[in-house]
């Protein structure tokens, strides 16, 4: 499924959107001094198991391999996805 992604800084998600420019993912973040902080992954019941929370962290994921940035990853699924991709093992600090 494509998806585009927007961050939506006044409300601390990023958000991936259908072709049609539908909410169908968030994962939500606290912007702190050193690092970004992702507590939480949601996606909308309709779209569950066609791999929306994971296209949604690759691309969150690739934003930030182009910044200096780190991310604190509090939130279990992206714990778990994290667990086959160590190829983003740079960009955390825990």
């Amino acid at each position: 499924m494509e998806l585009e992604l927007i961050n939506n800084a006044d409300d601390s998600e990023f958000a991936a959107l259908d072709k049609s420019g539908r909410k169908i993912g968030m994962v939500y973040y606290i912007n702190r001094p050193a690092y970004l902080d992702l507590y939480h992954t949601e996606v909308d019941p309709q779209v569950q198991g066609k791999h929306v929370a994971q296209n949604m962290l690759h691309l969150v994921f690739h934003i930030f391999a182009r910044t200096i940035r780190k991310i604190f990853v509090r939130c279990p699924y992206v714990q778990k996805f994290l667990s086959g991709h160590n190829e983003y093992d740079d960009l955390l600090c825990n």
